[in-house]
């Protein structure tokens, strides 16, 4: 992989990543998954801007996704977290979808930031965000 403070050096990286997902209650699926990535050959400087690049990342995700009136309204809830005692953080976003009829869909989504020390998600810890969205299909 290249990166933007060592322009003209490759570096490997190795990726693991296991997880699990269950969907024995009725309209819900629940997900978590653990994934761990590491870079041979390691040189700080890609710990600085606009890297940002340490050589060991763990990673946390779950999500539950449930639907009610007869798979009309979607509720899901997701939560990434970044596993490291100074620079980690997470996103969470959480979204209901509705069916109001068969060719409408009103969906509403928050996404929320939160970051330790100069991070991967430190240039956007403030960014949180509350979408919309009407969708009709013809």
């Amino acid at each position: 992989m290249g990166y933007a403070n060592l322009p003209n050096d490759k570096k490997s990286r190795q990726d693991a990543l296991i997880g699990v997902e269950y969907s024995g209650i009725n309209d819900t699926a629940l997900t978590l998954e653990f994934s761990t990535r590491h870079i041979l050959g390691y040189d700080s400087v890609l710990e600085h801007g606009p890297d940002r690049i340490y050589q060991d990342k763990k990673q946390i995700t779950g999500q539950i996704e449930r639907t009610f009136l007869n798979e009309t309204l979607t509720f899901t809830a997701f939560h990434s977290l970044t596993i490291d005692s100074e620079n980690g953080g997470s996103v969470s976003r959480v979204s209901c979808r509705f069916e109001v009829i068969d060719d409408l869909t009103v969906e509403v989504v928050t996404v929320l930031y939160d970051c330790r020390g100069d991070g991967a998600f430190s240039p956007i810890k403030d960014n949180d965000k509350i979408l919309t969205t009407v969708k009709y299909s013809f």
